[in-house]
């Protein structure tokens, strides 16, 4: 069979007639250890199929007429009708038969997709299948049809995919053309129902020449991002959470290297208009949004875009390279990216908190933020955190919240209450980079009393900061926009992100070296009268 090779046991019982040119045959025959191999893939195997068959063979003009042809395996049930099979190159018919299946297990056919080159052999791929499809072939190319195929409980997982596609029941129609000696395939036609995703007028081709696999195809789409976004969350930032139903119309293809399916991405070319009704991320609610998104050899381009966010305002517009690893999302130049936006307990939890410690292990935060990127660069895979860089300036108005243990200490410490204040943080630049986030002065008005933080904070949720209280050691108390006589007290702070805490050990310290201060500059004075 080429450059296919096949082995088992035959065994075989039926009836034979002979008349002029024809034979007529009947019977049953069964395949045991049936093993197929080449080069290029694994070996794949059957224990045990049973065919029955009804067939009239034309010597004369070299073809196998099919009157009927039943055969059980492991992985299902496959019938052929009115079928013709040439013997040869001679023969005068050409290959044509109607095929039907029933039950098919998809997991259990795989392999055989893979060993004739159909499918990449990191594909998961499981599901109940049955369909009637009519095969025709010109030389080595089949034509194989299709109006009416159905896969119950199908579950997907490609390359590179961690989580599953699973649109549980499926319709499918098309009619494509395979040349298993060039691992050609070309979907003339195709059309997809299931619940959350349909095709219209769907067109795909892959061709393997030499090395290297060529990809493209194009697509009406209807889909659900419930059942789209676990195919693309390999290419999507962890966490994000997409929904809307959505009617768009996208162009691909790639050429990668065959051994390298992983390497589909990074040479996809694409153009499509994408967009969701609402996402969810770390606390961040988006509304409705619409895309314009271009791919150019693994480069993707995310048009310019403004749309709503927690009843504020989020403007973007990005690249990503996908031939980097780990590949990056990218700002396309500096911006306001956050306007107006409000806070709450999530996006304090996940986000806020390694801002600033006084958002640990808060709740019932409320407030307003802005945020301003120079630049921004974040990794689509989460083990890739510490390559993420933002520098940027945030503030925040109108902040309330409840059992920030650190604010609570500060303001402990003066005799303040933090419980129905409101809290503001003034603009504060900032560099997160190489897993820490720095700043040299981010001023926290509490009230009136300003605190003021310096130092880094780290996504292993480090510390390493001061806090500048807002009194002095000889208990003057700081206010916004007034000068303060004397030294203010600055303390390390302590702990994790989780627990931050001042080292209360240094308070004595430091009022002892102010009060130091405060007598060495009264005795200069009164030197100097």
């Amino acid at each position: 069979m080429g450059k296919y090779r096949l082995s088992g046991e035959l065994a075989e019982s039926g009836q034979i007639s002979i008349k002029d040119d024809k034979v007529a045959a009947s019977g049953s025959a069964q395949i045991k250890n049936l093993s197929l191999s080449s080069q290029d893939a694994p070996s794949v195997s059957e224990p045990l199929a049973n065919i029955d068959f009804v067939v009239d063979v034309n010597t004369k003009d070299n073809f196998v007429a099919v009157d009927s042809i039943k055969a059980s395996a492991s992985f299902g049930r496959i019938s052929v009708e009115e079928g013709v099979v040439p013997l040869n190159k001679e023969s005068a018919k050409p290959l044509h038969a109607t095929v039907s299946a029933n039950s098919v297990d998809l997991e259990k056919l795989l392999p055989f997709g893979v060993l004739f080159g159909f499918l990449p052999k990191e594909m998961q791929l499981t599901g109940i299948a049955d369909s009637t499809l009519s095969v025709d072939a010109d030389k080595s190319v089949y034509t194989i049809a299709t109006d009416s195929t159905r896969i119950d409980g199908l579950r997907l997982i490609y390359p590179g995919q961690e989580k599953p596609f699973e649109p549980n029941e499926v319709t499918l129609a098309f009619q494509a053309q395979v040349d298993p000696n060039k691992k050609a395939i070309n979907v003339r036609t195709l059309q997809l129902d299931s619940p959350q995703i349909k095709i219209r007028k769907g067109e795909f081709s892959r061709l393997t020449e030499g090395d290297k696999t060529m990809l493209a195809g194009k697509a009406e789409l209807e889909y659900d991002w419930s059942a789209v976004s676990a195919v693309a969350a390999p290419y999507l930032p962890e966490g994000l959470a997409l929904e809307g139903k959505r009617q768009d119309i996208i162009n691909f293809h790639s050429e990668y290297p065959v051994a390298e399916p992983n390497k589909l991405v990074p040479n996809l070319s694409a153009q499509a208009a994408l967009g969701f009704e609402k996402a969810a991320y770390m606390g961040l609610q988006f509304g409705p949004t619409d895309v314009e998104i271009q791919v150019q050899n693994g480069l993707l381009k995310i048009a310019p875009f403004v749309t709503t966010v927690n009843e504020g305002q989020f403007s973007f517009a990005g690249e990503a390279d996908f031939k980097q690893e780990p590949a990056l999302f990218k700002a396309a130049e500096p911006m306001q990216m956050i306007k107006g936006v409000k806070i709450n307990d999530e996006t304090t939890g996940k986000l806020l908190k390694y801002v600033n410690p006084i958002f640990a292990n808060v709740v019932n935060v409320t407030g307003i933020a802005d945020l301003s990127c120079e630049q921004l660069l974040i990794p689509l895979k989460t083990e890739a955190k510490n390559e993420t860089v933002i520098i940027g300036t945030i503030s925040m108005k109108q902040v309330r919240l409840q059992a920030s243990n650190l604010l609570g200490q500060i303001l402990t410490t003066s005799g303040g209450d933090p419980r129905g204040t409101d809290i503001t943080i003034q603009p504060t630049r900032f560099v997160l980079q190489e897993g820490f986030l720095r700043y040299e002065d981010m001023q926290v008005d509490i009230g009136d009393n300003p605190v003021n933080f310096k130092g880094a904070i780290g996504l292993d949720k480090s510390l390493d900061m001061t806090v500048t209280l807002p009194y002095t050691s000889g208990g003057r108390t700081a206010r916004v926009g007034r000068d303060t006589r004397g030294r203010r007290i600055t303390l390390p702070l302590k702990g994790t992100v989780d627990k931050p805490e001042l080292d209360m050990g240094k308070l004595l310290e430091e009022q002892l070296k102010g009060q130091l201060e405060n007598q060495l500059q009264k005795a200069l004075e009164d030197l100097l009268k």
